[in-house]
């Protein structure tokens, strides 16, 4: 399968549409149905079903939508990496999850561009799905994820324990004592979004904030938004440490705590960049910083 297939079966999964994938794509529609009926040639099976509702996959379409996806990142993948650029001796590529790129990413890629000067570096920023994949098919060098997936070719490490705990803000730690209760309006509750095991150890413990008004999927601007509006929600006990000494925030009392771990992931048998890579990690996540 070449990428113009790839490519072209991706746009009409995506757009549910013949006449919409040739639009996207800046072909004609007669380009896109040859490609798909080549597809299916070679493939020997039938790939769409085509009706006046539109273009949908059939099951053998769905088995070969990751491939196709695969197939197309691999793609991009080579254009960045080869050639190597010049005066370079080795490419490296890693990643971490959105909530752990200040300051661990940040620092990590300082030192290894100071310790390393002849490496090119391919830093990249994503959800843990695509981290666990991408280590697994070799995109990617080292991760930083909180919810590893194993798997016999990659090597999961524990980096160091996180935990996420229950603050307030000053102004809602007021409201909350004229109204002479520990708890507070659901509505001055933040839900953040810190991944599928805290929602379901999160929901068992609260499950009249299920529905919560405020959602964020992202920390930093949660974090913020309490500071500036009011209201509680669970943070990393890193990030908010500063903020609970400068009594900006506090604690809720008789809350649970959930554990938020950080892994390293890498393929087995790595070279000897990662491997000293990897130390460089180690050290950084010993040290003390101001974490966001």
């Amino acid at each position: 399968m070449d990428i113009h297939l790839a490519q072209t079966f991706i746009a009409v999964a995506q757009s549910g549409s013949l006449i919409a994938a040739a639009k996207a794509l800046h072909v004609s529609q007669t380009t896109v149905t040859a490609r798909i009926k080549n597809l299916e040639t070679q493939l020997r099976c039938t790939l769409l079903i085509r009706n006046r509702s539109g273009a949908h996959l059939t099951e053998n379409g769905q088995r070969l939508l990751p491939y196709a996806h695969q197939m197309i990142q691999i793609w991009e993948a080579s254009k960045r990496d080869v050639p190597a650029p010049s005066e370079t001796s080795e490419v490296l590529t890693i990643g971490c999850e959105q909530s752990l790129w200040n300051p661990l990413l940040s620092a990590w890629v300082s030192v290894i561009c100071r310790s390393f000067p002849d490496i090119a570096l391919r830093t990249i920023v994503a959800e843990s799905d695509r981290l666990n994949r991408d280590i697994k098919a070799g995109f990617i060098d080292i991760a930083l994820v909180h919810l590893p997936a194993y798997a016999t070719n990659v090597c999961v490490e524990h980096l160091l324990d996180e935990k996420l705990i229950m603050v307030t803000s000053r102004s809602a730690r007021t409201r909350s004592a004229r109204m002479r209760s520990a708890r507070l309006p659901a509505d001055e509750y933040v839900y953040v979004d810190w991944g599928q095991e805290f929602a379901e150890q999160h929901d068992a413990a609260f499950p009249e904030l299920i529905q919560s008004r405020i959602y964020f999927n992202f920390g930093p601007a949660a974090l913020q938004y309490i500071l500036k509006e009011g209201g509680r929600g669970y943070f990393r006990t890193r990030v908010v440490n500063r903020h609970l000494n400068s009594q900006d925030l506090h604690r809720v009392v008789d809350t649970p705590e959930f554990s938020y771990p950080v892994y390293i992931l890498h393929r087995k048998a790595p070279t000897e960049t990662v491997i000293l890579c990897v130390e460089k990690l180690r050290n950084l996540a010993k040290s003390e910083s101001n974490w966001f």
